[in-house]
């Protein structure tokens, strides 16, 4: 028998705020830096040790952005953290890695109380609950510890469970992973010759602003979560806030269409550089700001390229209330490939659309390089399958 009680955030773990850190002032090293980001697992770089920092145990804390952006991970090395990042580290025994995963899964399942920025989980975090699975005698009574290590009212977390239980799931996962390569004829994910040098090449690039590639605008109305009823599957319009998950669609909503913003465009949550491809049309919620790529329908596969360099663009970004400011985004650069001819020089557009000197983006090259970083990461999914299918045999209790 299996019972969920609630525990406190702040009983359970040692909470430890991240200082103010200045990603430009570190040493390259092979320490991740866990910054306010939900890419790259949180990693903004790999650094030195930083003297007067303090290094956590991978093995038992959790890292926690949790200002604008509410997001929890597991690392595989010890870390740093930097600003708006909490280190979360449980107390008692180390436990499996498998059991953090499950602590993070319950602790992200809260990210929806904070889509608002001004709903401040740094405040709030020391006494946040999560539910979780408590140890139970035969006769399915919930055991207290006296020592009250973990809950204030005794409650033991099943560690046990949680180990066995994220076990299986990637076990789950694993299966119907097979299954979708297969149906999808993603089994196929070998590189042909074209994929490899699409790879290979070493495209000219240069440096593109914002506002020269998009159109950054305003949602037609920013629309407050608690004015709808918000449906978990498709009925009605997806409704895209700043969340991490779920490719920033918080769920699904009924409302008038006219407040519908276009699809084939991206979504940018202002305070916390979230950007995801939207194929469809979309309501939003507070402080999101739509990318429209300028003379062209965004694909996929060309919204994935841009996003990747832009975000780059935003690492060394510094949040806060007062950069919330459309002209300060739009005046953010990065590197693009260009395109040009047989002789390497640059194409250049009369029109000037995308860059003030005529450098035109090679729309076709990012497209190519996606499809075939699509099959060298299948390839990677598929070996890192077979190693996971071995292991979780010895791990899971049958």
């Amino acid at each position: 028998m299996i019972r969920f009680e609630e525990f406190v955030i702040g009983e359970m773990f040692d909470i430890a705020t991240g200082r103010d850190l200045i990603i430009g002032n570190t040493m390259a090293g092979d320490i991740p830096l866990i910054s306010h980001q939900n890419t790259n697992n949180g990693i903004v770089k790999y650094i030195s040790k930083v003297e007067d920092r303090r290094i956590f145990d991978h093995n038992k804390t959790i890292a926690l952005a949790d200002r604008g952006l509410f997001y929890a991970t597991v690392q595989s090395k010890d870390f740093h953290i930097g600003t708006r990042v909490k280190a979360l580290t449980l107390k008692g025994d180390v436990q499996k890695r498998e059991v953090l995963m499950y602590l993070v899964a319950a602790i992200n399942k809260q990210q929806i109380l904070f889509t608002e920025y001004l709903v401040n989980a740094t405040d709030k975090l020391p006494s946040l609950t999560i539910k979780l699975p408590v140890c139970v005698d035969s006769d399915g009574k919930t055991i207290r510890d006296s020592s009250k290590i973990y809950s204030h009212k005794g409650y033991i977390p099943n560690f046990k469970f949680m180990q066995e239980r994220i076990a299986r799931i990637v076990q789950e996962r694993i299966t119907e992973l097979e299954k979708y390569l297969i149906a999808t004829g993603l089994d196929d994910y070998e590189l042909n010759a074209e994929d490899k040098k699409v790879i290979a090449l070493k495209k000219q690039t240069k440096t593109f602003c914002v506002a020269d590639l998009f159109d950054v605008k305003t949602p037609k109305k920013r629309i407050n979560a608690n004015t709808v009823r918000i449906y978990d599957y498709k009925r009605g319009n997806p409704y895209v806030v700043r969340t991490s998950q779920n490719n920033g669609i918080r769920g699904y909503i009924e409302y008038d269409k006219q407040y519908l913003n276009e699809g084939h465009t991206i979504s940018f949550g202002q305070d916390t550089a979230t950007m995801f491809y939207q194929e469809q049309p979309y309501f939003t919620g507070d402080k999101i700001k739509i990318f429209a790529l300028k003379d062209k329908e965004l694909s996929a596969e060309i919204a994935n390229y841009l996003i990747t360099c832009v975000q780059n663009a935003f690492v060394m970004f510094s949040w806060g209330q007062s950069k919330f400011e459309e002209s300060i985004i739009k005046s953010v650069t990065f590197n693009l490939p260009i395109m040009h001819n047989d002789d390497n020089t640059a194409i250049i557009d009369s029109e000037y659309k995308y860059h003030m000197d005529g450098y035109i983006p090679d729309f076709a090259y990012m497209e190519k390089y996606i499809r075939a970083m699509k099959k060298k990461v299948i390839a990677d999914v598929v070996k890192y399958k077979d190693e996971i299918i071995s292991q979780t045999k010895e791990i899971i209790l049958e």
